[in-house]
């Protein structure tokens, strides 16, 4: 960290990060502790847009199944072309199977100290006007001193809150979840 915040400030640019090295973590993640962002993007020439979905958190001591974080999108207005994770050892493709209903899964491997990532979905638009989408955190965390592994269960739901479908966790004995939301907008 320090070596970039050098190499930054060589190029007249201030940098200040928190080294979450030091972080001392908390027993669960609050959904007050976790920061979820949602937005677009398109370069020029692309066909399509960059939908992506980005948190940091605190580490945690008591971890449970692998969380899910969800892209969704109105699927009338946007169809799906792609998709990518950030850092691959962190994040993974979950669940694609209702992506051309307007929804993504992704897994995210909280048992690391820095579990901070992205995830990110390409769409085309298919016609005029707002794409609504948005994004679902669902964190999991064990409500005593045990230990599971996998992915969380889950449900495909028949409405999402973009237009298109959404999904709900089932956590197992002594686990708890909590989901964060946020959304978006872009004008095709």
């Amino acid at each position: 960290m320090e070596d970039m915040t050098n190499l930054l400030q060589e190029l007249n640019v201030k940098f200040s990060m928190k080294d979450k090295k030091n972080d001392i973590g908390t027993l669960e993640v609050r959904p007050q502790d976790l920061t979820l962002s949602v937005y677009s993007a398109k370069r020029g020439g692309d066909a399509y847009y960059r939908i992506y979905s980005q948190w940091n958190a605190p580490s945690e001591w008591r971890p449970a199944t692998d969380d899910i974080v969800s892209l969704e999108w109105d699927p009338e207005y946007g169809e799906y072309w792609s998709s990518n994770v950030g850092d691959t050892s962190k994040v993974y493709k979950r669940d694609g199977s209702q992506r051309l209903k307007g929804a993504y899964l992704f897994g995210v491997d909280d048992e690391f100290f820095d579990f901070d990532s992205y995830v990110v979905v390409y769409v085309v638009p298919k016609k005029s006007g707002w794409l609504n989408y948005g994004s679902k955190y669902s964190h999991t965390y064990a409500t005593d001193d045990v230990t599971y592994s996998g992915g969380a269960y889950f449900e495909w739901s028949t409405t999402g809150p973009t237009g298109g479908i959404s999904y709900n966790v089932t956590t197992r004995e002594k686990e708890s979840s909590w989901p964060k939301w946020e959304d978006n907008a872009v004008l095709f």
